[in-house]
């Protein structure tokens, strides 16, 4: 501790103040406080100490006045060996400096609550070339402090705990979002969680009532050599289905099983005509009747809609024929029920969408029919009404 007021010291006044022309050696093993005649230890016992009661005197400040870009800075150095000026390879995890932050806690002043530090991320460390990691630790209530966050040699800002990881070296990609798997990139929004008894959602929902309010789910591809636009449905290792628009046939809009239109379509919409087919070996044909081409689609749609109960004009006896009429097409099958319970005819899904699909297009095609043999017989009595009479 300094105390007399004699050279190199100067009077201003009343005070008596140092005046160095020199460098101010302290020697390893000796410090600095100021504030204080002792040191206080808090989570380290540190040789520079700045202490005060109040603002001006527990803080500092680092200026630059120059006629350029550059500013202040507090540089941090760490090496591996100790001995004062050796720059002897650090290694993989060797902690290069750190900002920590401290607190009373009624006991003693060791209380560590937070820290930044930073610290070499790098198997390979070499001559100018070594990675880091800036780590962020935190504490909580009736929880130590701990590791919450890291911005690692590669970029990623990494949560330790259950939030979420940003990869900011890939342009924002955000990556296991509540749990591992679930990630948001520049080409993919996944949740991938097993949520045993629950329900993963996605969901987009526009509560305002307002005129115009509304919601889209738009998809598209960029052009027409682009590949197809689907949603694909499916059972891990059961069975695929996709739906969307088939890119390479025309744009016709497909219903189709396993992982690729094209390939074992079971519905299609033509996109020039509207016309809504069927194919029933996934071969590629898009007869609309494949599946039923012995049958007159339309009479057995009409067939299945007489199979009801609650037309009273069909008797019993019909509604059976037409009922064994469907199980003998495929369409249907009955199952079998409890001891004393009737059996229950059960629709076949995939095929009864095959004879909706051939039903609504014989029955358009039977229309169309229709409409031009009236149209002719219009023409041929206007032909009639224009000759002379006999």
């Amino acid at each position: 501790m300094i105390t007399q007021k004699s050279s190199p010291w100067f009077n201003s006044g009343s005070d008596y103040r140092p005046q160095v022309a020199q460098d101010v050696i302290i020697l390893d093993g000796s410090g600095l406080i100021i504030g204080n005649t002792t040191k206080i230890t808090a989570d380290a016992k540190s040789e520079f100490q700045v202490l005060g009661t109040d603002g001006p005197d527990s803080s500092g400040i680092f200026a630059r006045f120059s006629a350029d870009a550059a500013g202040p800075f507090i540089s941090f150095l760490k090496t591996r060996l100790g001995i004062i000026g050796n720059p002897t390879l650090v290694e993989d995890d060797d902690e290069l400096g750190a900002i920590s932050w401290d607190a009373g806690d009624g006991w003693d002043l060791e209380t560590q609550v937070a820290k930044l530090e930073v610290e070499v991320d790098d198997g390979d460390p070499g001559p100018g070339d070594i990675g880091a990691a800036m780590v962020f630790y935190v504490a909580a209530a009736s929880v130590a402090i701990r590791e919450a966050w890291r911005i690692n040699a590669a970029g990623e800002l990494l949560s330790a705990g259950s939030g979420f990881d940003l990869d900011m070296a890939s342009a924002g990609t955000i990556l296991n979002v509540g749990a591992a798997g679930n990630d948001w990139t520049a080409s993919k929004i996944a949740i991938d969680f097993d949520n045993s008894g629950g329900e993963n959602q996605v969901k987009i929902d526009n509560q305002s009532g307002d005129a115009g309010s509304r919601t889209l789910l738009a998809m598209s591809v960029g052009g027409g050599s682009a590949g197809d636009n689907v949603i694909r449905m499916g059972i891990d290792g059961v069975e695929s289905f996709q739906f969307g628009i088939d890119n390479d046939q025309s744009d016709r809009f497909a219903w189709g099983q396993g992982t690729a239109l094209g390939t074992t379509d079971r519905m299609r919409l033509a996109t020039g005509t509207g016309v809504l087919s069927v194919d029933g070996d996934g071969g590629g044909s898009d007869d609309p009747v494949l599946l039923f081409d012995k049958y007159d689609d339309s009479a057995e749609l009409q067939r299945f809609a007489m199979s009801s109960l609650d037309i009273p004009e069909i008797t019993e006896e019909d509604r059976q024929a037409n009922r064994e009429r469907l199980i003998e097409m495929g369409v249907a099958e009955w199952s079998e029920q409890e001891e004393g319970i009737a059996p229950r005819m059960m629709i076949r899904v995939q095929p009864m969408l095959k004879l909706l699909a051939g039903g609504i297009y014989q029955t358009r095609a039977k229309l169309d029919a229709a409409i031009e043999t009236i149209e002719v017989m219009g023409r041929e009595i206007e032909t009639l009404k224009a000759l002379p009479e006999a």
